[in-house]
């Protein structure tokens, strides 16, 4: 509970997540300004995963949890089998506003950890329709993918594994199949922790009405067959926080988080350097014009007016501790020949960069990470 209260302690500190206690436990969590930054990312990473980089069709649906009965997609499911002229496999990538009871009936074979149970859920839900014959190659492929992925935003891979299959053997004589589950899971000094869930189903003839019946039948050689269904499911909410535990760190000398740069939700701070304060006022507007430069390239920075007055390594250790990438050190010198420092929180090491390459080089160090 201790490292819990530690990584929640700097998240707080720093305007991520704001937790709420009662007792001992966590009753909520709030996001705070530089947590919304987070989060947008990893739903554009889980969008791009799971609508953009992918060999089937899939296209994404948004809904509310009150427009939800069986499936829940009966109606886009129909316009994009005609779109995809009926031919398996396709898939939607869904965005549930308020999915915290479909979560938790999801999930509720393993008790979160409290700080793990916020009482709002943004759910994303990936779902892919596939021939009854390729149910199961599709299953054993995805639980893959998905695992892969939250490795690649780790700082610590290892902590990301599968549970072991649960199968349910389907009572309907109507389906030839069965119900597999698996969970992907956490590992930290707490405990595990269900970060998403994939799922094997068929679909039952006995369970939909006959307008659903007819609505999800798909056509597979000479035959009217209901598909199979890869569901994929995470919280948008806690996803975000495993990925911020994760990304913790402590030592001796200093705390941060090591959030992948891709996720981190600003990717450069700044830095001056001074030896003569009479120049502050124009490093402080390179810094400036730096900073917008950056952002029209789509790369977020942190720009506070106080990088002319705390010193290098208090303002270092501050971005450490935000999870920023990279930081632009500016000197004196940047004034006569252009060359500013760029400091790796990954690497701690700095090179030299012209100002005027600064731009593109970052937003390529971002993107192709």
């Amino acid at each position: 509970m201790m490292a819990m209260k530690k990584v929640l302690n700097l998240c707080d500190k720093h305007g991520f997540v704001k937790p709420v206690w009662k007792g001992a436990e966590v009753s909520s969590l709030k996001f705070g300004p530089i947590g919304e930054f987070l989060v947008n990312n990893v739903r554009q990473e889980w969008y791009l995963g799971n609508v953009i980089d992918r060999n089937d069709n899939v296209f994404p649906i948004h809904s509310h949890a009150s427009q939800l009965s069986g499936l829940g997609i009966e109606e886009p499911f129909c316009q994009i089998k005609s779109l995809c002229q009926g031919v398996l496999p396709f898939g939607i990538a869904q965005t549930i506003c308020d999915g915290t009871l479909i979560h938790k009936q999801i999930n509720d074979t393993t008790p979160p950890h409290a700080a793990f149970n916020p009482s709002h859920r943004t759910c994303l839900r990936s779902l892919l329709f596939v021939s009854p014959t390729d149910g199961r190659q599709k299953f054993y492929t995805w639980q893959q993918k998905r695992k892969m992925w939250w490795r690649k935003f780790s700082s610590h891979p290892g902590r990301f594994s599968l549970s072991d299959i649960i199968e349910t053997r389907s009572e309907d004589k109507n389906v030839d199949g069965n119900d597999l589950r698996v969970n992907i899971l956490a590992e930290f000094d707490w405990g595990p922790t269900i970060v998403e869930t994939v799922h094997l189903s068929s679909l039952s003839s006995s369970q939909l009405s006959n307008e659903q019946l007819e609505a999800l039948k798909v056509k597979q050689g000479h035959k009217h067959v209901l598909p199979d269904v890869v569901e994929c499911i995470l919280s948008l909410e806690v996803a975000s926080l495993a990925f911020l535990c994760d990304a913790f760190s402590e030592s001796s000398k200093r705390l941060l988080l090591r959030l992948h740069r891709r996720l981190a939700p600003l990717k450069v701070g700044f830095v001056v350097n001074l030896s003569d304060s009479s120049v502050s006022d124009r490093l402080l507007e390179v810094a400036k014009h730096l900073s917008l430069s950056l952002r029209q390239k789509a790369v977020s920075t942190l720009m506070l007016p106080d990088i002319i007055k705390k010193s290098q390594d208090l303002q270092i250790n501050r971005n450490d501790e935000m999870g920023i990438p990279f930081t632009i050190i500016l000197s004196d010198s940047t004034l006569n020949d252009g060359i500013i420092h760029l400091y790796s929180r990954e690497t701690t090491l700095k090179e030299q960069v012209h100002i005027s390459k600064v731009p593109d080089y970052v937003k390529l160090l971002v993107k192709n990470f």
